[in-house]
């Protein structure tokens, strides 16, 4: 127990999350103690997929913490694992890649992000792309899914 209040310390800078990785290869006793630890694995600061999917296995069944910015394509099957967990966010921090739009994020947690607090949205357009109408994002109202929003931040997103 006291290690794994000494791993929390090391790794609540919030910046990346190397320490926890670096933590989990010192040896197997440190491993193991920090894979029974998901609370450790809860702040998912990564945008590789392979690393992503490991996260989210060991943070089970805990509230998730998740900035990703795509930068493995194609995105969407990255978007898809993160928002196969939409019940557990507690805070997602997106930039949304050219080759996608806004929807495919929106649609998958609109409906069931019960435990969502903060929702921030980065919209990126391809040079030469027409912008994107006041469609692209819903109304309030249809975020009856998300009773626990909070903070919604939107950066270059068109609005209705």
């Amino acid at each position: 127990e006291v290690l794994r209040m000494i791993f929390s310390y090391a790794t609540s800078d919030g910046k990346d999350n190397a320490d926890i990785i670096s933590i989990s290869h010192v040896c197997a006793y440190w491993r193991a103690c920090s894979l029974q630890a998901p609370t450790l694995w809860s702040r998912i600061l990564l945008n590789s997929p392979a690393g992503i999917k490991a996260f989210l296995e060991r943070s089970r069944p805990m509230p998730l913490h998740i900035a990703y910015k795509a930068s493995h394509k194609p995105a969407i099957t990255t978007i898809r694992l993160i928002t196969t967990e939409a019940h557990r966010l507690r805070s997602l921090n997106i930039d949304i890649p050219e080759e996608m739009g806004m929807e495919a994020i929106l649609n998958r947690i609109k409906f069931f992000a019960p435990v969502l607090q903060e929702l921030v949205i980065e919209d990126h357009e391809p040079p030469g792309r027409p912008p994107r109408g006041s469609e692209a994002f819903p109304r309030p109202q249809e975020f009856s899914g998300v009773p626990s929003l909070r903070t919604l931040t939107l950066m270059a997103t068109p609005l209705p």
